[in-house]
Protein backbone atom coordinates (compact mmCIF):
# COMPACT_ATOMS: atom_id res chain seq x y z
CA UNK A 1 0.00 0.00 0.00
CA UNK A 2 1.05 3.60 -0.43
CA UNK A 3 3.02 5.19 2.39
CA UNK A 4 4.23 1.78 3.57
CA UNK A 5 7.57 1.89 5.38
CA UNK A 6 9.90 -1.06 5.87
CA UNK A 7 12.60 -1.06 8.53
CA UNK A 8 15.64 -3.13 7.67
CA UNK A 9 18.08 -3.71 10.48
CA UNK A 10 21.55 -5.02 9.93
CA UNK A 11 24.99 -4.94 11.46
CA UNK A 12 26.46 -5.43 7.97
CA UNK A 13 24.84 -2.99 5.52
CA UNK A 14 27.51 -3.74 2.92
CA UNK A 15 25.99 -7.21 2.55
CA UNK A 16 22.69 -5.77 1.34
CA UNK A 17 22.23 -5.79 -2.41
CA UNK A 18 23.17 -2.44 -3.98
CA UNK A 19 19.64 -2.08 -5.37
CA UNK A 20 18.28 -2.35 -1.82
CA UNK A 21 20.89 -0.02 -0.26
CA UNK A 22 20.25 2.64 -2.91
CA UNK A 23 16.63 2.89 -1.78
CA UNK A 24 17.37 3.05 1.93
CA UNK A 25 18.00 5.85 4.38
CA UNK A 26 20.50 5.11 7.09
CA UNK A 27 19.49 5.72 10.68
CA UNK A 28 22.12 5.20 13.36
CA UNK A 29 20.69 4.39 16.76
CA UNK A 30 22.73 4.97 19.88
CA UNK A 31 22.33 3.41 23.35
CA UNK A 32 20.19 5.33 25.82
CA UNK A 33 21.64 7.09 28.83
CA UNK A 34 21.01 5.29 32.13
CA UNK A 35 18.49 7.97 33.21
CA UNK A 36 16.45 7.25 30.07
CA UNK A 37 16.63 3.49 30.71
CA UNK A 38 15.27 4.16 34.22
CA UNK A 39 12.40 6.22 32.75
CA UNK A 40 11.47 3.40 30.38
CA UNK A 41 11.48 0.85 33.20
CA UNK A 42 9.40 3.15 35.42
CA UNK A 43 6.88 3.63 32.62
CA UNK A 44 6.47 -0.17 32.65
CA UNK A 45 6.07 -0.28 36.44
CA UNK A 46 9.53 -1.81 36.97
CA UNK A 47 12.45 -0.86 39.20
CA UNK A 48 16.10 -0.62 38.21
CA UNK A 49 17.91 -3.83 39.23
CA UNK A 50 21.43 -3.95 40.64
CA UNK A 51 22.76 -5.41 37.38
CA UNK A 52 21.51 -2.52 35.24
CA UNK A 53 25.00 -1.88 33.82
CA UNK A 54 24.54 -5.02 31.71
CA UNK A 55 21.79 -3.23 29.77
CA UNK A 56 24.37 -1.19 27.86
CA UNK A 57 21.72 1.46 27.13
CA UNK A 58 19.03 -0.99 25.99
CA UNK A 59 15.85 -1.16 28.10
CA UNK A 60 14.72 -4.21 26.15
CA UNK A 61 17.94 -6.08 26.93
CA UNK A 62 17.61 -5.18 30.60
CA UNK A 63 14.00 -6.41 30.70
CA UNK A 64 15.05 -9.72 29.13
CA UNK A 65 17.84 -10.04 31.71
CA UNK A 66 15.35 -9.33 34.48
CA UNK A 67 13.10 -12.11 33.20
CA UNK A 68 16.01 -14.56 33.25
CA UNK A 69 17.60 -13.29 36.49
Amino acid sequence: PSKTVFFLTTMLPARLLPTIRSRCHSLSLKPLEEADVVKVLQSQGMKLPSFSSFAEGSPGRLMRLMEDE
